[in-house]
Formats: C-alpha cells, structure tokens, sequence
C-alpha cells in the first residue's frame, strides 16, 4: 500500500498547508540531490507525511530556504529539510523499487520492469543506509509475496461507494435452491454459476436455501433478467429468491456512512 496518501486540502490551515507544501518540496530536492532525476520521480504524499510525523515528534534542526525547480521555474518555493527528509528520500526509493517489482510480478507491466531496473542500485544504496529497517520491510514483503503464490491471500479489492459517484449500481443477493449431484455435490452448479462476470461472489449456505449469491449489475432489469436468463434455466437450480441491496452501511469492515459527533452537553464540575 505504497502511494496511497493524500493530503486533504480542503480540511487544514493555510499556516500547515505551507509547512507541507516546504516539507514536500524539501524532499524533492533531496530525492534530486541525492539519486538524480530518477529518483526525484518516485516523490510521494506518503513519505511527506513519515517527514511531517517524525519532525513533529523529534524536533531535529530544520533548515529552511527557498528554491525553483522545472515545475516552479519562476517563482521560489519554501523548502524545509533536516534530518528526517533524508531518510524519508532513502524509503522513498527503496519502496518505489518493491513497488514497481510487485506490480511487475502482479501485471507484468513494461514499464514497471524498465523504472525498476533505473533503480536498482539506487535501491541497494538506500538498503546500506538503513540494513535492520529495509531488512524487516524485505521480509514481510517476502512474506506477503509467498501467501499470494499460495493463494492464501486470494485478492485485493476496491470498495467503492457507488452512491457517490452518480452512477447507476445495483447488489442483489440471490438465494438458490439447488439440487445436489452425485459424487460432486453442489461444487459442478457453483462452479458454472462463477463463470458469470454479473457474479461477485457464490456461498454454500445451510438453511431453506443451498446458495447465496451476489449480483452487481447497473439496474434492477438487468439483474432480474440475469436471474430468470442465467441463473433459473440451470438444470439443478431448482428456486430463487432474489432480495435487493438499498443501503449499505458496512462494507468489508469499512462503515459507509458519515459518523455523527457526540452531542452529549459538557459537564464541569
């Protein structure tokens, strides 16, 4: 989850936008000044916000300037640098070069393979710095990489609040009688029912029904007419009943509503 960070502009002061636009623009320049241009390309929020933290917390003398770059070549920008802004430009690389491996091995995409080999001196120069940190980082990765070759992890998802994009989206949850085959079970009837993209996903349940199913579709014809094309025509299904998402207020542990603030009057004593 590298890349990820963003900073919510709307939401602070101008006083700490300007203390994270010096910080970003610091790293920046130490990202150029210590792995050239193409370590500059790998500058990201996140390691912007570890310099915000780790200067908060340390304290360590900062010193501050002004500088152009290709992107402000005319008017100065505040630079703000210390301590921390080296070693965020040191993780900065050194992650950039896992990330474009992984997305390499995941989507074997070209030009994640050529930015990965532009930093992979630059990467073992960062890892000489700082051996025991790049060393754990190494090891989960190693670790993580190992679950998903033994599909322990099976997956990773975007969850999208549809309401909020002003697209039409529709979740059905289907339950399905099924009539069970010799030797195989229900495993031949889900596996065909998999095979449809409409499907996200296909539970074994116990109950009045065999299966759970779960529909994304764009309307509410196109998933009634999924389920009386598709799904009842199968020769084991034997019933349907088909229940319509309207809300959804949790989602794969994620709360998709606003939380109210407390009300509650304060007491003082």
């Amino acid at each position: 989850m590298f890349g990820y960070v963003v900073m919510n502009r709307p939401e602070i002061k101008f006083k700490d936008y300007d203390l994270y636009r010096s910080f970003y623009c610091g790293l920046c320049r130490e990202l150029r000044e210590r792995y050239g241009i193409s370590g500059q390309i790998t500058l990201t929020y996140d390691m912007t916000f570890v310099i915000l933290l780790l200067s908060g917390l340390y304290e360590p003398p900062t010193k501050k300037g002004t500088s152009r770059c290709m992107v402000h070549p005319v008017r100065k920008q505040p630079v703000r640098k210390n301590k921390v802004t080296e070693y965020a430009a040191d993780m900065n690389v050194f992650l950039a070069y896992y990330k474009c491996v992984d997305d390499w091995k995941d989507e074997k995409k070209l030009s994640r393979l050529a930015y990965s080999r532009l930093l992979k001196n630059k990467d073992k120069k960062a890892e000489a710095l700082w051996k025991k940190k790049t060393a754990v980082i190494i090891k989960h990765l190693n670790e993580i990489s190992a679950m998903e070759r033994a599909k322990i992890i099976c997956g990773y998802h975007t969850l999208i609040d549809w309401d909020k994009t002003g697209t039409e989206y529709v979740n059905a949850l289907i339950e399905v009688k099924v009539t069970p085959q010799r030797d195989t079970g229900f495993d031949k009837t889900a596996e065909r029912i998999c095979n449809y993209p409409e499907v996200s996903a296909v539970y074994l349940i116990s109950g009045d029904f065999d299966m759970m199913v779960l529909i994304e579709g764009k309307t509410l014809q196109e998933v009634s007419k999924f389920v009386s094309s598709k799904l009842s025509p199968i020769e084991d299904v034997t019933g349907t009943s088909t229940q319509f998402v309207l809300k959804k207020y949790k989602d794969h542990g994620t709360i998709m509503f606003g939380q109210k603030k407390t009300e509650r009057m304060l007491v003082t004593p």
